[in-house]
């Protein structure tokens, strides 16, 4: 969590000056060599960046497109984590991201404060939906149905992005 917290803060800088769609144009192209490589059960056991490139930029497309969580799901698969694992770890970080996000724009003024209300459900929501899921993948669905699961929504993610 700690380095997608350097990502946050850069992100937060860069707000105003980054070219949004071609930062998702960039992030579509990274969710389809991810999705491919899952679809073909090719999870990468070594990285191809740092380890630690993963959360920072993380932080920072969770900020600008709000779509990081494709970097925390390679770090976990990439260090080896099985499932369950990599979705209570990818929901942990996200969970503690929203809350910085949410100070920062509703403390720039870019979100009106009396919408803070809304998010109640919405955590609630976010805690109660990784328990079930949680329970889902620990007793119907396996390891490679994982991967090509997350390798088909990966690639439906990219197609969002692109149009």
């Amino acid at each position: 969590f700690g380095l997608s917290t350097i990502g946050l803060l850069i992100g937060f800088v860069l707000i105003s000056v980054i070219d949004t769609p071609l930062l998702e144009n960039i992030y579509a192209a990274l969710l389809v060599i991810f999705g491919i490589s899952a679809l073909r059960n090719k999870e990468l056991k070594t990285s191809l960046s740092p380890n630690y490139a993963y959360p920072v930029l993380g932080g920072f497309f969770s900020v600008l497109i709000h779509g990081g969580g494709v970097f925390f799901i390679r770090l976990c698969r990439v260090s080896g984590l099985d499932r369950i694992k990599t979705v209570a770890t990818v929901a942990a970080i996200h969970f503690s991201m929203n809350i910085f996000k949410v100070l920062f724009f509703t403390g720039t003024g870019m979100v009106d404060s009396k919408y803070l209300y809304t998010l109640i459900p919405a955590y609630i929501s976010a805690i109660l939906g990784t328990r079930i899921g949680r329970s889902l993948l620990t007793k119907y669905v396996n390891e490679k149905a994982f991967s090509q699961g997350m390798g088909v929504l990966l690639l439906i993610l990219a197609v969002k992005y692109v149009l």
